[in-house]
Formats: structure tokens, C-alpha cells, sequence
């Protein structure tokens, strides 16, 4: 059983909500852009991303896990980021690069929280059910591709 202070806890569930939010900002800009063959699994990433930030905001708000949602500055810097990438790159490889790049920091963040859990916390299944998700789009895309 895990042993990890609730601050900890909290830090790596604040951790995963902000690269989930900071995520969720640059598929608004990459669906429109991902090959028609995998436009639809990359909106369900996308979607997928918002029902877990629902999700982790209410299991935190039960558990009195206090979170900050103010991520708007890392959020403005992936953005202006990912615009240039849109300007410069027009390669779907590139498209596809960056998704299974931001979406493995994603699995990391699950990892690092999943780690500081009892597994029978509920709190444990439930990311669980979020990571393992997520894997299994990512692969999707492959297999499209």
C-alpha cells in the first residue's frame, strides 16, 4: 500500500490537471487538422479529456483535495506553441507525433497519482479506468494509420 502525504497527493493530482486542461486546449486546435482517417479517434481523445477533468474536479472536491484551475498561462504558452507548429508543419506525421507525445506525459501524470494510491481506493480504479482508456485510443490511432 502506497504511503504518500495527502500534499503529495495533491500535488500530482493538481500535476495531472493541469497537463489534462493544458491538453484538452490543443486538441481544440488539432482535431480540425488530424487525418480524415483518425479525425474521429481524436475527437474522442479530446472528448474522453474533458469527461476525466470533470471527473478528477469531482472525486478531488469529495476527497477535500483542493485544486487551482488557474493554468491559463501554461495553457497561453501550448497554445502559441502549438499555432506555430500549425504555421510550419503541415506533415500529418508531426500532427501524430505531437498528440503521442502529450498524450504519454498524460499516462506519466495518471502513473504518478495512480502511484500514491491504496488499490482499493476508488480513487484508484476510476484513474486507472482513465489511463488505460486513453492507451487504448492512442493505439487506435496506430492501427489507422
Amino acid at each position: 500500500m502506497p504511503i504518500t502525504s495527502s500534499h503529495t497527493l495533491q500535488d500530482r493530482v493538481q500535476a495531472l490537471l493541469d497537463r489534462l486542461v493544458d491538453i484538452g486546449h490543443g486538441y481544440d486546435l488539432i482535431v480540425d487538422r488530424a487525418p480524415a482517417s483518425i479525425r474521429r479517434l481524436v475527437a474522442e481523445i479530446a472528448e474522453q479529456h474533458l469527461r476525466d477533468i470533470e471527473e478528477l474536479d469531482r472525486l478531488a472536491s469529495d476527497r477535500d483535495i483542493p485544486l487551482d484551475r488557474d493554468c491559463t498561462d501554461m495553457i497561453a504558452g501550448d497554445q502559441i506553441a502549438a499555432r506555430l507548429r500549425d504555421v510550419f508543419a503541415d506533415d500529418d506525421r508531426n500532427a501524430l507525433d505531437a498528440i503521442v507525445i502529450g498524450e504519454e506525459i498524460v499516462v506519466k501524470r495518471y502513473d504518478e497519482v495512480i502511484a500514491c494510491l491504496a488499490p482499493d481506493d476508488d480513487l484508484h480504479g476510476v484513474l486507472l479506468g482513465h489511463r488505460d482508456g486513453l492507451r487504448n485510443k492512442v493505439a487506435q490511432i496506430f492501427e489507422a494509420v
